[in-house]
């Protein structure tokens, strides 16, 4: 069973990170770049991306959705 409290707190999580202007980005980006070397860069790292992006922004109900599947994954 879902705790409705922990949905609300990675909710509230990603809505902090959001006013904040930050932005998750999936390692993929950094490995198909040529620019990386296939060199991900390293938690606390700073980069600069001077680059024409196309990006999904998901939908309220794909968050929910992906906070679910989550939430039941981590208690298996």
């Amino acid at each position: 069973m879902i705790n409705p409290n922990e949905v609300k707190l990675l909710r509230d999580f990603l809505d902090y990170l959001e006013e904040r202007d930050y932005t998750i980005i999936h390692n993929s980006f950094f490995k198909q770049s040529k620019s990386w070397y296939n060199d991900t860069p390293k938690k606390g790292d700073k980069v600069m991306l001077n680059v024409n992006f196309k990006a999904e922004i998901p939908s309220e109900g794909d968050i929910d959705d992906r906070i679910q599947l989550f939430l039941k994954n981590k208690d298996v």
